[in-house]
């Protein structure tokens, strides 16, 4: 299984950005080691400010001689079992790609980063124990992927004096990229 990055306005085409990911046309770049943080920017303090939801578009491509079936996707917060914050939370859907008149696939580009997609539905897909159920995906097909990350709450919540304090003495760093998986599985 591969993941591709979207957003080129024709088939064909490069496109190594994460945060043009936006829909559109398959591009033959693809996403680095599964990282969400190959997709999303680190969180920066007007990305704090603003607080809004922000929404990517991959697509998971097939790549062996067999159907993947029983096909699930899940995150995987790879700190969880420490005591540091993800900023984000994610959730997931999956579309089916369109071909063109030239057979190259696509789906409704989203226009921004913001703009939450049509006629897709996200669930909150935190572990294999709430994995998100996709289609059976045969050899050399393609689907789409929807990726939304919201701030966690308690990534936004003020920070302690004490807290505040250990950040002045060097003995606390905060994160600005998350540590996330995109995880798969199949029969």
């Amino acid at each position: 299984m591969k993941f591709y990055y979207t957003g080129n306005k024709k088939g064909g085409l490069p496109q190594p950005q994460g945060d043009l990911s936006l829909g559109g046309y398959v591009a033959t770049s693809e996403v680095p080691d599964a990282l969400l943080a190959n997709l999303f920017d680190q969180v920066s303090l007007y990305t704090q400010r603003l607080n809004k939801a922000e929404y990517r578009v991959i697509a998971l491509f097939n790549d062996e001689t067999t159907t993947y079936a029983n096909l699930k996707v899940w995150i995987d917060y790879l700190n969880q079992a420490s005591d540091e914050v993800d900023a984000g939370v994610f959730q997931l859907g999956y579309a089916a790609f369109k071909a063109d008149n030239c057979g190259d696939l696509y789906v409704d580009s989203l226009g921004n980063a913001q703009a939450a997609p049509r006629g897709v539905t996200l669930v909150g897909a935190d572990g294999e124990s709430n994995a998100l159920a996709l289609p059976n995906l045969e050899a050399g097909m393609y689907l789409a992927l929807y990726l939304r990350r919201s701030l966690n709450p308690a990534f936004l919540a003020p920070l302690s004096d004490a807290d505040l304090q250990s950040i002045r003495d060097g003995n606390l760093v905060l994160p600005v990229e998350e540590e996330v998986l995109v995880q798969l599985s199949w029969s």
